[in-house]
């Protein structure tokens, strides 16, 4: 499992965040075309891609693309989005197999580029919430990736970024931790 890195020494505290910063970390993997299978995870988005074509055409045409998301086998979110360009949008999906949370609320901007090794893509998620019926968590976070087109086998990517956790339960918390490339994970 992935390795945390808080800013803080491990406290109680610290320790009842860790499912709460892995769910939240999952929801960036939804935007990332190549990301990786985990079956050892109960929560999972593994499935709920959005196809590469898409974000190939969103990338370089800077058209809106609409994704929806069904509950299956390897995608623990529902409801839909539409993605744009350097233009923030709202996310609003169902979530289970997540302790007490049953949904997530999101703005998001998404950044494309062209970069040397490829394509680079920036998801910002603000003001955040992970809740249930009588949870919340509040969070935000950054994630950065690099498409590098042209490889024999495939597309490869290159990423990294942090997430932020300010609130659970009400209760103002500082959480941060480092996600991708050269965090241990």
């Amino acid at each position: 499992m992935i390795v945390f890195i808080l800013l803080i020494l491990f406290t109680p505290a610290a320790f009842a965040q860790e499912k709460q910063m892995a769910a939240i970390e999952k929801l960036f993997a939804i935007f990332d075309p190549v990301k990786k299978a985990n079956a050892k995870q109960v929560f999972t988005v593994d499935s709920c891609k959005i196809p590469q074509k898409q974000l190939m055409e969103l990338a370089l045409l800077r058209q809106p693309v609409k994704a929806n998301f069904k509950f299956s086998k390897g995608c623990d979110v529902e409801g839909s989005v539409e993605l744009h360009v350097a233009k923030p949008f709202p996310v609003s999906l169902k979530v289970r197999n997540l302790d007490k949370y049953t949904l997530v609320n999101f703005n998001s901007t998404l950044s494309v580029g062209s970069v040397e090794q490829g394509i680079g893509y920036k998801i910002e998620l603000n003001d955040g919430n992970l809740s249930g019926q009588k949870s919340s968590v509040l969070f935000s976070g950054v994630y950065n990736y690099i498409v590098t087109l042209g490889e024999s086998n495939g597309p490869k990517a290159q990423e990294g970024g942090e997430l932020r956790i300010q609130s659970i339960d009400g209760k103002k918390v500082s959480f941060t931790k480092l996600l991708g490339k050269g965090t241990g994970e």
